[in-house]
């Protein structure tokens, strides 16, 4: 490996080497299910007709950080009910997208030529959320359940407005709905959530319980709902690049991850590597020993005790200094480009 031999070369000049649509039509009339009917959402101490305020930040049980949150836009109560079982059965944040303009029963009466139904029947609607109304540790979530209700065999235009508030990357996204008539829906969505992976979703009722959540969540193959396992990701942002990493669970990585979030220079190596180097060494063992690497490859070489980002493939090196810490899930066609001062978290 060439840094080996660089190594060697520093070593004997005693130089100190230094090391980034078509909307379908209308089932029936009541085909949205968070109707005027259904009591009003009281989120935050809202009385009805008043706009409710957005709490900027999820709440999260004191000397927890969860990496799960339920985001969940509810009209008038029916998804929002659905919304806080499902965070209380997973241990998740709870967040309410917050319309800047709250709906009123004038604007979901579907009968008439009402605000919802122009919106739906627009596909360029994007209904505005109160600007208060924005998730503050969105980095540190890895996965997501969106919920809403079902108007017009569709998720409410307000829910693309979210999506694309945001960086997808990494994230996993267990999607779920309201709809007394309606089936599952989440059209228009995932195109709008680049780098996520979705589960499958699915329609509810109100009256959910945790128990009905377990059984949702075991189909899905996330084990238990009060365990959820997702896997750990690592991002590293330079200006308008983005690059998302998928870690593996060894020791290496976990105390990657421990130092973060960090903001330090890359340095390039060599034709295929950028480079940084955390504060703390990582330890190596039980960490997978690597002698090879492709493209898109996070690893850790040891004897420098830098963190290699590969941009392209590396054959024939030794055993015991380089160490797999994880993959590019995104962005591995930037990583040659990274140059400067990078963000890694």
């Amino acid at each position: 490996m060439k840094r080996v031999l660089s190594l060697l070369l520093a070593l004997l000049l005693a130089v100190s080497l230094a090391a980034c649509g078509t909307l379908p039509a209308p089932e029936t009339p009541d085909t949205p299910t968070d109707t005027p009917t259904d009591p009003p959402s009281q989120n935050n101490g809202a009385q009805q007709g008043e706009a409710p305020q957005a709490d900027p930040d999820p709440t999260q049980k004191p000397g927890e950080s969860s990496t799960m949150l339920v985001v969940y836009f509810s009209a008038t109560g029916t998804t929002e009910g659905v919304a806080q079982t499902i965070a209380e059965a997973t241990g998740a944040d709870l967040f309410e997208i917050v319309p800047e303009t709250p709906y009123s029963d004038a604007d979901l009466n579907y009968n008439a030529d009402c605000r919802a139904n122009d919106e739906q029947q627009d596909d360029a609607a994007r209904p505005a959320i109160a600007s208060d109304c924005t998730v503050a540790a969105w980095d540190r979530y890895d996965v997501i359940f969106l919920g809403y209700p079902i108007w017009w065999g569709i998720p409410p235009k307000i829910m693309r407005t979210f999506c694309e508030q945001y960086d997808w990357s990494g994230k996993t996204v267990v999607p779920f709905c309201t709809s007394g008539g309606s089936g599952f829906s989440s059209e228009g969505l995932p195109e709008l959530t680049a780098g996520a992976e979705w589960l499958d979703g699915r329609r509810f009722r109100s009256g959910l319980t945790q128990e009905d959540v377990t059984a949702w969540l075991e189909e899905r193959g996330l084990s238990s709902p009060l365990s959820v396992q997702s896997t750990s990701t690592l991002s590293v942002r330079c200006g308008d690049i983005s690059i998302v990493y998928e870690l593996n669970d060894s020791p290496a990585a976990r105390a990657l991850l421990a130092q973060l979030p960090l903001t330090l220079e890359v340095e390039p190596f060599g034709s295929n590597e950028q480079t940084f180097y955390p504060p703390e060494e990582l330890p190596t063992s039980d960490t997978p020993d690597i002698t090879s690497a492709t493209a898109g490859t996070l690893a850790y070489y040891a004897p420098w005790g830098d963190v290699v980002m590969f941009y392209g493939d590396l054959s024939g090196g030794s055993s015991g200094v380089l160490f797999e810490l994880g993959k590019a899930i995104s962005g591995t066609e930037e990583i040659a480009n990274l140059s400067g001062t990078i963000t890694v978290y």
